[in-house]
């Protein structure tokens, strides 16, 4: 009995003292793994930071070394680690990159650590990413109860509202508030759905160097009426007339000169078409194809623009049209445009495009004919000077001349990567993709 009572108890002794050897080594281990981890947030934190610092010096624009990855010297961290830049690429170097973008790479090390890289890609932004952009807001032009607004919104100026107007997406102002009739802020209840609006911010509006630089991209490898590439004069007065087919091909004259057709790749094999002076423009955009039409004066749409693949039933549509302007983009009046007033068959004007004017968007002679229905326009509208469409009575909320704006956001355009050929882009640089490897 003696006996076995030893060996039971030299037995327990045995497990209890494995037991703590084991309870060390474990704790042991989870200490290593702790330090290890703690090395690894470290490496990442690292390449983070000088990461960040990378991404300031180029987003100030002011700094011409920032582009050169010599100009960063490796950083000695205070937890023991570096943090270098490793290359800030272009699109030439870079595959896939878009034009004008920045591709960043920077790595952080750390003892008994694996290297982290961070690569981040920086982008221009189109200013087609705004359903509605307005740098100078008059006074007398509200947003009204049945105005529906269904993208980003930003005027430098102060916005005027009455009544309901209905805002999806998200809204901001240079100013520091809104302005409504007789200054009376309960005329207007307006329906913001994407959260509070944003004052007191000011985006700086893009010059006519924007557009000359589109229409030089034109005569390089597009279409450029009106000039002469060999002695460099340039006609502003004569009118260029285009209509897009469903087929692909364009129609156009310039002047007096006959109708010609061809096919759009064939006349402008960028895209782009311009003109020293005005232009006339109607017609259908086919699937697949992608067009800026620029004018160095007024562009008037004639007629219906619509696209023959509707990117509101397709989101992967890749037909785009843009029409970009140093002076006023007009709604002519004409019997086709006009067609909502006798409730003509689509009681209303399509236009499906983004459109950019330093100019004013708006509706000829919208003060003196009756109601004439919607105009509705799939993209967005940038406008140095806000436009006037319809006039109505405030004491009832009806339009009595002009046209209702019903606007929809073309969703492709959200985020300002997707745009028409050679439209501007805002200043500086954003951050477009940020992401880790080991």
């Amino acid at each position: 009995m003696g006996r076995g009572l030893f060996i039971i108890v030299l037995g327990m002794s045995l497990i209890v003292s494995l037991a703590r050897i084991n309870l060390s080594q474990t704790r042991q281990r989870a200490g290593e793994r702790v330090d290890a981890q703690w090395e690894q947030a470290n490496a990442s934190n690292n390449a983070v930071g000088i990461a960040k610092i990378a991404v300031a010096r180029l987003q100030d624009g002011t700094d011409a070394t920032a582009t050169d990855p010599t100009n960063y010297p490796t950083i000695t961290m205070p937890n023991g680690g570096t943090a270098t830049i490793v290359s800030i690429q272009t699109n030439g170097v870079a595959p896939g990159l878009p034009t004008a973008w920045r591709r960043v790479l920077a790595r952080g090390s750390q003892t008994n650590a694996q290297d982290v890289n961070v690569v981040v890609d920086m982008g221009t932004r189109s200013f087609s990413e705004y359903f509605l952009f307005v740098d100078n807001w008059s006074a007398g032009d509200y947003l009204i109860t049945g105005d529906s607004l269904w993208g980003p919104i930003h005027s430098n100026g102060k916005m005027y509202l009455w009544g309901s107007p209905f805002f999806q997406g998200r809204v901001s102002t240079g100013a520091s508030g809104f302005g409504y009739i007789g200054n009376n802020a309960a005329s207007a209840t307006p329906d913001f759905r994407a959260g509070t609006p944003t004052f007191n911010t000011n985006i700086p509006f893009p010059s006519s160097l924007n557009i000359d630089q589109t229409i030089t991209t034109a005569q390089a490898g597009g279409k450029c009426f009106n000039y002469n590439a060999i002695t460099g004069v340039a006609d502003a007065s004569t009118t260029t007339w285009l209509k897009f087919n469903t087929n692909g091909t364009v129609a156009y004259k310039s002047g007096s000169t006959a109708w010609q057709n061809t096919s759009l790749s064939t006349l402008a094999p960028n895209g782009i078409i311009a003109s020293y002076g005005p232009i006339k423009v109607e017609g259908t955009i086919p699937s697949g194809a992608q067009v800026s039409v620029v004018s160095n004066g007024e562009i008037r749409i004639v007629n219906d623009l619509k696209y023959t693949d509707n990117p509101r039933t397709n989101p992967s549509a890749t037909n785009v049209l843009g029409l970009i302007a140093k002076g006023n983009v007009t709604v002519a009046d004409t019997a086709t445009t006009r067609d909502g007033i006798s409730g003509g068959p689509s009681s209303g004007l399509q236009v499906d495009a983004s459109v950019f004017t330093l100019g004013s968007f708006a509706y000829e002679n919208y003060q003196t004919i009756p109601f004439a229905g919607n105009i509705q326009v799939l993209g967005g509208v940038v406008q140095k000077n806000r436009g006037i469409n319809g006039i109505f009575d405030p004491s009832t909320g009806t339009i009595t001349h002009g046209f209702q704006e019903r606007h929809r956001y073309d969703e492709r355009f959200n985020g300002g990567t997707f745009a028409p050929p050679g439209f501007p882009v805002q200043p500086g640089l954003v951050v477009k993709n940020w992401y880790q490897t080991i």
